[in-house]
């Protein structure tokens, strides 16, 4: 066997004390490493690793809970916020309602917007609004039934009177 090849025994058994010495002897390298410590240092490394991962899952878990938490509080804040949007948004979209129905009183009906995008135009430049409160205006005046679309063509049902 090449000069450079090195002899290593995995016993724990001292029978193979005798070669060992004798490799040595001649000269080469040889060595013994007993299993037991070999496994002893694969437990230990094993339990480290299960101790630093036990460790990572706790601190992620705490993180996770704390993220939960501030989350949940901000989902509550988010929900408030938007029922008093909503409520906001409901007494601007009444008054909206109430200006639009005017502004349609004041112009013939031949000049009402026979198209959705038209129709949006106008209700932003007459009530100076902008196109976000224009499209809510829009749609609930669409679900009140005030008009109804048809392949893109507004029919009106306005009661003016």
């Amino acid at each position: 066997v090449d000069e450079n090849v090195e002899f290593v025994v995995f016993s724990n058994d001292t029978g193979f004390d005798g070669i060992i010495a004798h490799m040595k002897v001649l000269g080469r390298k040889c060595k013994k490493v007993k299993q037991a410590a070999k496994k002893a240092k694969k437990a230990a490394t094993k339990k480290k690793v299960a101790k630093k991962a036990a460790k990572k899952a706790a601190k992620a878990a705490t993180k996770k809970t704390a993220t939960k938490k501030v989350a949940k509080k901000v989902v509550v804040q988010s929900n408030e916020d938007a029922q008093s949007r909503a409520k906001m948004s409901n007494n601007k979209l009444k008054k909206a309602r109430i200006l639009a129905l005017e502004e349609f009183k004041k112009s013939e009906e031949r000049m009402w917007p026979n198209k959705e995008g038209s129709l949006l135009h106008w209700l932003e430049n007459r009530l100076k609004i902008d196109s976000e409160i224009a499209n809510e205006l829009m749609e609930s005046m669409k679900r009140l039934k005030y008009f109804s679309v048809e392949n893109d063509k507004i029919f009106y049902s306005l009661d003016l009177d």
